[in-house]
């Protein structure tokens, strides 16, 4: 469906920016990028895309 694949590609997103935005700040391998990789790895970007596109939806709905 329309909002499941908004949902994924959401989630996606989510996880590469997040990604990204560690490696920029760490700048380095080591011991602190292993656990901001490790902590990151083990977030659930699918339930909060879950989330937020339902957030998304319930004000659209409650605007109209």
């Amino acid at each position: 469906t329309r909002e499941s694949e908004a949902t994924r590609t959401l989630a996606d997103s989510l996880k590469d920016y997040h990604e990204q935005a560690a490696s920029d700040i760490t700048g380095i391998a080591g011991v602190f990028a292993d656990l901001i990789g490790a902590a990151l790895g083990s977030v659930n970007w699918q339930v909060i895309a879950e989330h937020l596109i339902s957030d998304v939806d319930r004000d659209e709905s409650e605007a109209a």
